[in-house]
């Protein structure tokens, strides 16, 4: 678990983002929750593959979205 944590961390700040705005988008595009159990026990649970595939569709629909967006729709 630490070492998850370690891993969402990093990433964030590589992002300039720290804390919740790290989490709290994590959480909800990987258990479609605000709140719940420990993030990176929820993580650990649901194995490296379901994660990155859960992030993966969450940045398409983002993506997506921000498309539209621009696109006047």
């Amino acid at each position: 678990v630490q070492e998850i944590e370690e891993v969402v961390r990093v990433a964030g700040e590589k992002n300039g983002r720290t804390g919740g705005s790290v989490t709290h988008p994590v959480r909800v595009a990987t258990t479609g929750r605000e709140k719940g159990p420990g993030l990176f026990d929820i993580l650990e649970v649901l194995g490296k593959n379901r994660v990155i595939a859960r992030l993966t569709r969450a940045i398409e629909i983002a993506q997506a979205k921000a498309e539209n967006a621009a696109a006047g729709g």
